[in-house]
């Protein structure tokens, strides 16, 4: 819906005709619509914009172009899209949009229009059938070591730590999978492939 009705801006042309002036087509209009003082009023812009458009077509109101209006969204295109996205559910948006042939924002216009939502994948560690035991076991080791008042809490120390990976592996932060659904994509990757820790650690002591 327009800010302003076309009655609204015919009223104003006509008042601007008549006076030439701006400001007492405005006061004319306050006091046909009985506003308040701080009530808003169409701007100088927008009257200059109304007379142009009645001297050039005789009408205040913003012409459309000629023809059939256009749109990126036809059935045509909903089918184009819907059969990139299942046969590329990992390609980024922009490249989708490049290979249609459509800007990005009309794309991402489409894609909510049509239910598809950008899923992230879960990236998690990949385990062998012996190391649930040894995970186990290791959980039992240390629960045991706490709960025994021999140990010397200062000795405790929290860490953490980065790896840099030198081979090809899935960024879950620029990786996206597009679906109607959540996919519960999951990527296992080794635990042992080649790479650069770097490793932190804080304690009492330093």
């Amino acid at each position: 819906m327009e800010k302003w009705p076309p009655q609204q801006r015919a009223f104003v042309c006509e008042r601007f005709f008549i006076t030439q002036f701006y400001v007492q087509a405005i006061r004319d209009f306050r006091i046909e619509y009985s506003l308040r003082p701080r009530d808003p009023v169409p701007s100088r812009n927008s009257v200059n914009l109304w007379v142009k458009n009645f001297r050039q077509t005789a009408t205040a109101t913003k012409q459309k172009p000629p023809g059939q209006p256009r749109t990126v969204r036809t059935p045509e295109n909903e089918t184009r899209v819907r059969t990139s996205l299942q046969r590329s559910p990992r390609r980024s948006a922009g490249k989708h949009a490049q290979a249609l042939g459509m800007s990005r924002r009309s794309f991402s216009r489409m894609l909510k229009a049509m239910n598809f939502h950008p899923y992230k994948i879960l990236i998690t560690q990949e385990l062998k059938y012996t190391d649930y035991a040894a995970r186990l076991r290791f959980a039992e080791e240390m629960k045991e070591l706490l709960d025994n008042e021999e140990i010397d809490r200062k000795f405790l120390m929290i860490s953490d730590e980065a790896h840099f990976y030198l081979n090809k592996t899935v960024n879950k932060q620029n990786c996206r999978y597009y679906a109607t659904e959540n996919p519960q994509q999951i990527v296992e990757e080794p635990l042992h492939s080649e790479r650069v820790t770097v490793w932190c650690g804080v304690a009492e002591w330093g």
